[in-house]
């Protein structure tokens, strides 16, 4: 759809092989490097030393290999409604409240709080 609108497909598939590399590893933490591998084994074979250098053919094919990574890693297809996208960047969202470092960094907050709080600097 977005290939049609827009006019470009290469631009709409690399859009979307970047969507679906970007929410595997920031919403279910694949790591990139599982999708960096993808990419090289396609410029590989192609040829090709810059992923530019793609055709929107290459990138569409890319992608299907993006969601069939995912579904390697993660058990379950990729998602492909907006609302479950959605939910899963919420979801997200809270388990990185949760993290170690997230958790250091409110204590220091709290931290910085008392003191300027002590010496008269916060009301």
């Amino acid at each position: 759809m977005l290939a049609k609108k827009s006019g470009n497909p290469r631009w709409a598939y690399d859009c979307y092989r970047r969507f679906i590399q970007m929410y595997s590893d920031v919403v279910m933490e694949v790591g990139k490097k599982y999708f960096e591998e993808l990419i090289d084994k396609m410029k590989e074979e192609r040829g090709v030393t810059q992923d530019v250098e793609l055709t929107a053919d290459d990138l569409k094919e890319l992608a299907e290999q993006f969601k069939a990574e995912y579904k390697e890693k993660v058990g379950s297809d990729f998602p492909t409604d907006p609302k479950d996208q959605l939910m899963g960047a919420v979801k997200a969202v809270f388990r990185s409240w949760n993290n170690r470092r997230q958790r250091a960094v409110h204590g220091l907050r709290q931290h910085g709080r008392r003191l300027r709080h002590r010496r008269g600097l916060h009301p």
